[in-house]
């Protein structure tokens, strides 16, 4: 399968899914008085709108249709009697000329106001007959397949389980899978490929990947494609849990360790002079975000959990460089929607669990849950004012949380504070 360069595969990736992924709003818009358009036309028929000095970019003022879609430039001005459609992966209008057996029997008759407004409630089928010992209902619900699938999906697969092609091809397959990753159904089948996600989380967990200017690393490409994969996506999701007692037993071949171990919190969460590398923050992101999707499952949270994750999460609060404070958000959202907002489905009670530490353990470098409180109040204080910021809430849902926990305001050694 040949790959091209990185600007070449997103330039056709996007071609594909703009094409199999557009929604159209159709909208016919017909005129009561034809000649008025016509007029409008001659008018400025020769007029045309110039952002640079190049005469090949410039374009009419008025759109002119064809029998084929075009794109409407936002400056352009629209001819009535048009099929007006808008793609919605793009943003943008398309037009052509409009044929009247295209247009909508729910549009004929209606004037353009009318037209403007309709809204078309699809019909409800109807409530289906269950039959007698069927299997209780999936929630979750079957992931549709593309009218056309990717083939190059499974070729690029095939690479990323082939770590012996560690070249600049392996490079551009990471990429191309990342985009199609954001995808729910091409999520759904890496995540039903075992030995693919192995792959991926070996390699996030290596923190010995090595980093180029100006090129993402591969732990953290690999990071993206897994959160990306199980984001909002919980078919994917579902799969890796069933998969995790195998896949965390599994030897990372670049490591030569278990899987689980390279997955721990103190592994991707880089230590001492590794704070300072440009490269660490948006590595840490990917990486968080992986552990905030998993943890939608309660499983893999509790385990985690159990395993301290928290308190290496704990750890990319620290860091005062303004580098990290989207990764410093990440975590604070991780932290919120997975345990402290109901609104976010977050199931109350499971954390903290530890009691506040006093705030003299946390100033010397303490990372127990207890100084969650601590890193986070520091972090709200330098933001006092904007009440958006997620330390306001953390900071007052951590404090609401230990007040449940504890069933009294939490006590304090004021003195070994001083």
């Amino acid at each position: 399968m040949p790959l091209g360069r990185r600007k070449t595969s997103s330039i056709s990736l996007t071609a594909i899914f703009a094409l199999a992924l557009t929604i159209f709003t159709s909208l016919a818009f017909a005129s009561n008085d034809p000649s008025s358009n016509q007029d409008t036309q001659d008018k400025d028929s020769n007029e045309l709108i110039c952002h640079t000095d190049n005469p090949d970019e410039c374009y009419p003022k008025i759109f002119v249709p064809t029998d084929e879609f075009q794109t409407i430039q936002k400056d352009q001005e629209i001819p009535q009697g048009l099929h007006v459609r808008l793609n919605v992966t793009s943003g943008l209008l398309e037009a052509k000329m409009n044929v009247e057996g295209e247009v909508p029997e729910e549009l004929k008759g209606l004037s353009p106001e009318e037209q403007a407004v309709l809204v078309v409630e699809p019909e409800q089928p109807e409530e289906p007959q269950v039959p007698g010992g069927a299997p209780a209902y999936e929630p979750v619900g079957a992931v549709k397949k593309p009218e056309h699938e990717a083939g190059y999906f499974y070729d690029v697969l095939s690479m990323i389980k082939d770590p012996a092609t560690r070249d600049t091809t392996y490079d551009d397959a990471l990429e191309w899978l990342e985009d199609l990753s954001h995808d729910m159904y091409y999520g759904l089948k890496l995540a039903e490929d075992t030995q693919a996600v192995k792959e991926l989380l070996c390699l996030m967990s290596d923190d010995a990947q090595p980093v180029e200017e100006g090129v993402v690393p591969r732990d953290q490409r690999a990071a993206t494609i897994v959160a990306a994969a199980l984001s909002n996506n919980p078919p994917a999701l579902q799969k890796v849990a069933q998969q995790w007692s195998d896949l965390k037993g599994m030897t990372c071949l670049d490591t030569r360790k278990p899987l689980s171990e390279g997955f721990s919190g103190r592994r991707f969460i880089p230590q001492g002079d590794a704070v300072q590398d440009p490269s660490s923050p948006g590595r840490v992101k990917a990486k968080v975000s992986v552990v905030n999707n998993m943890m939608k499952n309660d499983n893999l949270r509790k385990e985690f959990v159990d395993g301290d994750m928290m308190k290496y999460l704990l750890e990319v609060l620290v860091p005062t460089a303004s580098s990290w404070t989207s990764a410093q958000r990440k975590v604070g959202q991780l932290a919120l929607d997975n345990f402290l907002d109901e609104d976010m489905g977050a199931v109350l009670g499971q954390w903290p669990a530890d009691k506040v530490q006093m705030d003299k353990v946390c100033k010397e470098g303490s990372m127990e849950d207890g100084c969650w409180d601590y890193r986070v109040n520091e972090i709200a204080q330098n933001h006092k004012g904007d009440d958006s910021h997620w330390s306001g809430d953390l900071a007052r849902r951590l404090a609401d949380a230990r007040k449940t926990q504890a069933g009294k305001e939490p006590a304090r050694d004021e003195k070994a504070e001083l």
